[in-house]
């Protein structure tokens, strides 16, 4: 027993520190698959976001991040329900944004990847089928890193060749801190950043380059929060710059809002909780009658007020407690884990 002791604690020490793997069978899209994701307001970023930091035990504070209105979702499909994707030979699955459709190859043998084949809409079309950009190799966890050049042709006012490369790096394994008091343990933060030259003939037309950054949770198939930068510089014209983030519909949540009557009235812990929901009121507001709703504004609970609430079977995801009292109506969001 005394030789077993030592070999028990690093198994154990191995489990408690374990990482976050993504893993193709969990966190690569499918067909069926929708995505919907909030436009983020990033202004309150005077001085830039976190994005510089990296490495084990980060620590992302993204607590100003204000969610928008607008909202981007993505169907995924198949090929057979897209007009153009026999232009896109391989490709097995679309992603389908508006207007815009991205064409993607899963493989499993001889590895198991994702690969980008290009894009196309009205106006602007690359086509990446004979020479893919790997954007992702399965298992990945923190330290993986992927090079890969990849190749084309694209056209929009006019047409060329294209030539890149993709640099895919999991450079960040901590805690990610959002609005609204949630805090994610164990994110894996994926960067990539894509540089592309294009031509015509052997006159040069322009460069694009961008980067983006996506926070992934164990609760999440999709990531939690993707923050991207676009640098494109044409042949002799100065290069435009452009930066957005969005987040995932579980975490970044519009309708039912929290106001500043809350801040002083109500508080709720933990945030986020697995079981037991506690929700303090002052006194001065002389609560009525205690609500849960869903994200989508559903009621599934409703009492007269009590300090503790068993939320043990509701299920993962942004919910709101709702007092109602002799001084008006308060809203607080919090994260079932």
């Amino acid at each position: 027993m005394r030789k077993l002791l030592p070999a028990l604690l690093f198994l154990f020490a191995i489990k408690a520190n374990a990482q976050l793997v993504l893993t193709q069978a969990a966190n690569e899209p499918i067909i069926g698959d929708t995505s919907r994701v909030h436009v983020l307001d990033t202004t309150n970023f005077s001085s830039g976001m976190p994005i510089g930091v990296t490495g084990t035990n980060a620590v992302w504070n993204f607590t100003s991040m204000i969610t928008t209105t607008a909202v981007i979702t993505s169907a995924y499909v198949s090929t057979t329900a897209v007009s153009g994707a026999s232009a896109y030979p391989g490709s097995n699955y679309v992603q389908k944004q508006g207007a815009l459709n991205t064409y993607f190859k899963s493989t499993t043998t001889p590895t198991t990847q994702t690969e980008f084949l290009g894009i196309g809409s009205s106006s602007l079309n690359m086509n990446f089928s004979s020479n893919s950009a790997i954007g992702a190799v399965y298992p990945m966890t923190f330290g993986n890193n992927i090079s890969d050049n990849f190749s084309g042709s694209f056209s929009f006012s006019v047409s060329g060749n294209v030539n890149g490369n993709v640099v895919t790096t999991a450079d960040g394994t901590g805690t990610l801190n959002l609005m609204d008091n949630i805090s994610l343990t164990n994110v894996l933060r994926v960067k990539s950043v894509q540089n592309m030259t294009m031509t015509t003939g052997p006159f040069p037309v322009g460069t694009i380059k961008q980067t983006t950054y996506n926070y992934y949770h164990s609760t999440e198939k999709f990531p939690v929060l993707t923050i991207n930068y676009t640098s494109i510089a044409l042949t002799g014209q100065s290069p435009t710059v452009t930066a957005g983030a969005t987040g995932n519909k579980n975490y970044f949540v519009v309708g039912m809002k929290e106001n500043s009557l809350a801040d002083a009235q109500l508080s709720v812990y933990p945030n986020p909780v697995k079981d037991i929901l506690t929700v303090n009121v002052s006194e001065a507001f002389k609560p009525g009658k205690i609500s849960v709703y869903t994200q989508l504004g559903q009621l599934i609970y409703s009492t007269s007020y009590e300090r503790n609430i068993n939320v043990n079977n509701l299920s993962k995801g942004i919910y709101f407690v709702e007092i109602s009292g002799e001084k008006g109506v308060v809203h607080k969001k919090f994260l079932k884990d």
